[in-house]
């Protein structure tokens, strides 16, 4: 047990949570936890492909908050990526989420109301 315990909890502390983009170690220590080979990084960061970067500035409030990046090599604290137009960046880590799968959102829309007016009586 010694030997298998550390990586069992190992696992589950730098599971990551999909509702925050984080591990539990993430948010209770706010650095990146290390395996016992190493540093350990999330699977989404392990292969070159598209993330989502987020805009630290923008021009206008409704600009988005996140931009499509492709990545293209990473360390355990940089990521070099490539921006739509060609562009290359070196950009923290933390910066970066993961795209994930397309979500559809549906809103359940109010009734409309009658703007008829009523007739006459």
């Amino acid at each position: 047990w010694q030997g298998v315990i550390p990586d069992a909890l190992h696992s589950i502390r730098s599971l990551l949570r999909t509702s925050t983009n984080e591990t539990p170690d993430d948010r209770l220590f706010v650095l990146p936890r290390k395996s016992t080979s190493g540093v350990s990084l999330p699977s989404w960061l392990t292969t070159p492909g598209s993330v989502l970067l987020r805009k630290h500035v923008r021009s206008r409030k409704s600009d988005p908050l996140v931009e499509r990046v492709q990545l293209l090599h990473i360390n355990p604290q940089y990521a070099y990526v490539a921006h739509r137009d060609g562009q290359q960046d070196t950009v923290f880590l933390r910066d970066l989420a993961s795209v994930g799968s397309p979500a559809t959102i549906t809103y359940a829309l109010p009734p409309t109301l009658n703007t008829n007016p009523p007739p006459p009586p």
